[in-house]
């Protein structure tokens, strides 16, 4: 396909039919009309490809997009700060998002005062009375919706903003030290106080109120760190959404007409990596390589055919000597230096080969032969290598 035509048709791409679209301002229309049918499809691979485990992480995320748009959102601690808003649930392994709901602003004139609630109760209720423990921040959180999910098998752990209704007003006005924690319990729902480096508030219907040994060494004073359990499950179990930001990181949103489609491929990435049975190092990629483009089996080798190349043959015996040598042609011409010190470096040899190319001339196997026939003025060439070897010395 050529690329205009290519071109042409991603311009003129419709994910869904304009005509049956209702008014933008009615009460009840889709603002993602356009892109529903991909938004949709993308939700239901995400169900199918991959069950997430135990611990889901819900936290919000942003998918980058400078253009102009009616709900556009601004978050300054995400990667990317301007661009359009989603919900996330999330493996807390492993960044795999499993519901994901994008924000399109409040609905109707009124003020969702619920809103986190809600979004939680959606994304979640595919996975009540299975075992899960939901983690959120206080964005979210609310000792109502806790007991909710409570009644419908989910446990859930987060931290609450401290003006939230419900707080006992005995940890609320209790004053703590630093590392110093207060807890108060309503069957399984526990809040908690604990003072870090501020006063953060913690509600957890999947923990107790004990202090567990976090596996760090305090810098100052060389002791363990140790912290309630429900504080090391809430830090450790929270990144889910952030390693999904952070895989999002690694792709490129130069085309919008693409930044739906490649938002989602961040989450194929965790899915690859559950279903290998190992990781492939970068060794074993260059094994794999090699095996199946093994080298062709070694042969004789590409055997010199030339007619004109000078060869090396014995001086044929004589009726003196059965082994005759004669004077090597070049050790001659250098020994006959009258240099100082040039003898020092080369005497007089006799050698059992001659080169019949050459009409018979006595050589000697190395390097003679290949200097005689090989360099114009190979006495001058072996002296300067002599100057070289005085220097030295």
């Amino acid at each position: 396909m050529p690329r205009k035509r290519f071109e042409q048709i991603q311009t003129f791409l419709h994910l869904n039919d304009n005509s049956v679209a209702r008014d933008r301002n009615s009460p009840g229309a889709d603002r993602l009309f356009k892109i529903r049918p991909l938004v949709d499809h993308i939700q239901r691979k995400c169900d199918l490809l991959y069950y997430p485990g135990q611990n889901l992480p819900v936290d919000e995320s942003m998918m980058p997009w400078n253009a102009g748009l009616q709900f556009k959102q601004y978050i300054p601690s995400k990667p990317y700060t301007y661009g359009i808003k989603m919900y996330c649930l999330c493996d807390a392994e492993n960044g795999y998002v499993s519901k994901f709901k994008i924000y399109t602003g409040k609905e109707g004139n009124r003020a969702d005062k619920d809103h986190g609630a809600n979004v939680v109760r959606k994304l979640s209720q595919e996975f009540h009375g299975k075992g899960h423990c939901v983690y959120m921040d206080n964005f979210f959180s609310s000792i109502p919706l806790f007991e909710e999910l409570k009644t419908k098998g989910t446990l859930a752990c987060g931290i609450l903003r401290s003006n939230r209704k419900g707080i006992p007003y005995n940890i609320r006005s209790k004053k703590l030290k630093k590392g110093e924690s207060d807890f108060r319990r309503k069957g399984d729902l526990m809040c908690m106080k604990y003072h870090d480096k501020n006063e953060v508030y913690l509600l957890s219907t999947a923990h107790s109120s004990r202090n567990i040994n976090t596996g760090k060494i305090n810098r100052r004073t060389q002791e363990p760190i140790v912290k309630p359990e429900v504080v090391a499950a809430y830090n450790n179990y929270m990144k889910g959404v952030n390693q999904f930001d952070q895989n999002l990181m690694y792709y490129n949103f130069n085309k919008k007409a693409c930044q739906v489609v490649e938002t989602s491929s961040p989450t194929s990435l965790p899915y690859d990596e559950s279903t290998s049975i190992h990781h492939i190092s970068f060794d074993e990629i260059l094994e794999e390589i090699v095996l199946l483009n093994p080298l062709p089996p070694a042969g004789d080798g590409q055997r010199l055919t030339g007619r004109d190349m000078h060869y090396l043959t014995p001086i044929p015996p004589t009726k003196k000597r059965r082994n005759p040598t004669k004077n090597c042609k070049v050790c001659t011409i250098l020994s006959n230096d009258e240099r100082p010190g040039a003898k020092r470096y080369i005497h007089r040899r006799e050698s059992r080969y001659q080169c019949l190319q050459c009409g018979g001339i006595p050589l000697c196997v190395h390097p003679c032969h290949k200097l005689y026939n090989t360099v114009q003025d190979f006495r001058r060439s072996i002296l300067r290598q002599l100057n070289l070897n005085n220097t030295v010395d």
